[in-house]
């Protein structure tokens, strides 16, 4: 009953929320990002804080 309680909740919350513009092109955005860390060195790994 748990289970169909918390379905139902996220189908109701999921009708008022909006998609992002340019959600479709988020695959672009994170190949450029991945070749501005790889052309600059830039450590992704590397815990700071």
């Amino acid at each position: 009953m748990d289970r169909r309680w918390a379905a139902t909740a996220i189908v109701e919350a999921q009708k008022k929320l909006r998609r992002m513009s340019g959600y479709k092109k988020i695959s672009t955005l994170i190949a450029a990002l991945d070749a501005a860390l790889k052309r600059n060195h830039i450590d992704s790994k590397r815990k700071i804080a």
